[in-house]
């Protein structure tokens, strides 16, 4: 043979509709199993609400027995805020953007995260609770799920995480930092890149941090990471605040 001819066919676009049918895949699994969560749990917790509730007004005010009755009434009353966050975490459909405070998000957002955190040492420091962003407030909660995940899996041993908000120059930040390994020089670069993963094979798609670069940008915000001196990595989301 004197020629050859080659074939190449870009298969970018069909790739990455893949992957996000995977995505959209796993989140329609934890909706279908919130909601069936929410319909066996909400209607007991609601009778025990209601019970404790009138058992406290039948105890002497002040009494050990009181307190202790007003303690089981917020725990389902908690119990029944995760089931609704999960269900709003797990909402595929866009929905109408509201002015919430970052702050409220994430405190929406912990409670889905507490194995992910169970063993890493973490501090909280929220400074944002009377400033708001206009978003979607389900989109922007994946964001903050994604980038503390991402934080805790990072450290692979037991570590510190430290979530932090502020107002700077009319901007509310987030910061997620952790005490991993940090991310290394030669890759710094295309970690908001679709589809770019250090994970093992079937342990992310690499559309975590693509995606939340794309929501974060969508509301005229912006995300971006740096290398403490200290060590780890620290992400910065920026979203402007509109009162």
């Amino acid at each position: 043979p004197t020629n050859f001819v080659n074939q190449y066919v870009d298969i970018t676009q069909k790739r990455e509709l893949y992957l996000r049918m995977l995505q959209s895949e796993k989140i329609g699994a934890i909706g279908l199993l919130a909601g069936n969560i929410a319909h066996e749990l909400n209607n007991p917790l609601t009778g025990l609400r209601s019970l404790a509730q009138v058992l406290s007004q039948e105890m002497p005010k002040g009494s050990t027995l009181a307190s202790d009755l007003m303690e089981i009434e917020k725990a389902a009353a908690r119990s029944q805020k995760i089931i609704c966050n999960l269900l709003e975490f797990s909402t595929g459909e866009s929905t109408e953007k509201k002015e919430i405070s970052l702050d409220e998000i994430v405190q929406r957002t912990l409670p889905l995260l507490k194995t992910s955190i169970r063993n890493h040492r973490y501090s909280l420091d929220l400074q944002t609770a009377t400033h708001f962003v206009n978003v979607e407030p389900q989109l922007l909660q994946q964001v903050v799920f994604n980038l503390i995940n991402n934080a805790c899996q990072a450290m692979q041993e037991i570590g510190s995480l430290l979530i932090s908000t502020r107002l700077n120059s009319g901007k509310v930040q987030l910061f997620v930092q952790d005490s991993g390994p940090g991310v290394p020089a030669e890759i710094q670069e295309r970690i908001f890149e679709p589809f770019f993963t250090t994970k093992k094979e079937g342990s992310g798609t690499g559309l975590g941090l693509s995606l939340a670069k794309k929501v974060v940008e969508k509301y005229g915000g912006s995300i971006s990471f740096e290398s403490p001196l200290e060590g780890g990595s620290r992400f910065i989301v920026s979203l402007p605040s509109v009162r």
